[in-house]
């Protein structure tokens, strides 16, 4: 199969139009067409059923759209070790994080195995996990590091948990519950809230005022960025779940609540089907060693230098199980 017949066949089943598909790929849609056929031609049998908005994946179309990304990621990956050798580099590692691990102290584990492995390319994207597991699933990437397990595809993964990361419900300093104890699902759910938009967090909020049946708050936002989340919490009265990490210098107030929320558990995830890049399994041991100190650290610092300062007149928090 030509791989640039198997662009213009992935472009179609992304897009479902013709004409769009067209478009990405720099030809005029008769063009498009005639690729198409001649692949359906190729490996006898027909890709798309044409419908009234567009087209859709036959049977054996969606068989073939998966190694048809896999076939074409792996021709780009090639290219780049090629161009990589050509530089006197080794091999390219592709580490994804989600959000939150950005913003938890990994950044300096980067840049200390940058240095320490010069021969070693590294690229760093940034994606939730409802995008990075697609990605590690296309060989996109090498490694994920994320702040869930996936709740799809899990027979082809691995995954390894390293960190767990306490959470707070967060408010402003003066915000009218900064400085209330004992604070119930009830009355919190009658403010607006700032709350990450993805699935596992959405149900774990439900899960979390499930509980005698306070119902949903019934004003808020989601997003997908963590700082705009921080600041609408500190900024504009909104309440939020938040890792104590992020939020040790914001300015907020750990609510001192009737039901803390659960931890965030961070891990690794490798595909379980490939052999692990050794730049990836470098790099991974790297992570868990630093993470393992550093929660180290964390477990003896004293509460008042590690994360917000108790709100007056309420008992420290009883820790929290990993």
């Amino acid at each position: 199969m030509d791989l640039r017949q198997l662009r213009h066949f992935i472009a179609v089943a992304e897009l479902g139009n013709f004409s769009r598909a067209a478009e990405r790929v720099c030809l005029t849609q008769p063009a498009l067409t005639r690729s198409i056929k001649t692949l359906e031609d190729d490996i006898d049998a027909r890709l798309f059923d044409r419908r009234s908005n567009g087209v859709e994946l036959t049977p054996a179309g969606g068989a073939l759209l998966e190694h048809a990304r896999l076939m074409v990621n792996e021709h780009e990956r090639a290219q780049q070790r090629i161009a990589l050798a050509k530089r006197g580099l080794g091999e390219e590692l592709v580490v994804a994080l989600c959000p939150f691990q950005a913003e938890m102290g990994v950044r300096p584990i980067i840049a200390a195995f940058t240095r320490e492995n010069p021969d070693i390319s590294m690229r760093v994207v940034e994606g939730h996990v409802a995008e990075t597991v697609p990605a590690l699933m296309e060989r996109k990437v090498d490694v994920v590091f994320t702040t869930v397990p996936p709740t799809t595809m899990v027979e082809k993964l691995v995954y390894e948990r390293i960190r767990s990361t306490p959470c707070s419900i967060y408010a402003a300093s003066d915000h009218p519950l900064a400085r209330r104890s004992g604070l119930t699902p009830s009355e919190l759910s009658r403010w607006a809230w700032a709350t990450l938009d993805q699935k596992h967090a959405l149900d774990a909020l439900r899960s979390y005022f499930a509980t005698g049946n306070s119902g949903m708050p019934a004003a808020g936002i989601r997003s997908g960025c963590v700082s705009f989340l921080r600041e609408m919490v500190v900024k504009e009265g909104m309440l939020g779940v938040l890792p104590d990490a992020i939020m040790a210098k914001a300015g907020a107030v750990a609510l001192h609540v009737e039901r803390p929320p659960r931890p965030l558990r961070g891990g690794l995830l490798f595909r379980a089907d490939a052999e692990i890049k050794q730049s990836a399994e470098r790099f991974a041991d790297k992570l868990r060693k630093h993470l393992i100190r550093q929660d180290a650290e964390d477990r003896l610092m004293p509460s008042s230098m590690n994360g917000s300062a108790p709100a007056a007149g309420a008992s420290p928090r009883p820790p929290q199980a990993n």
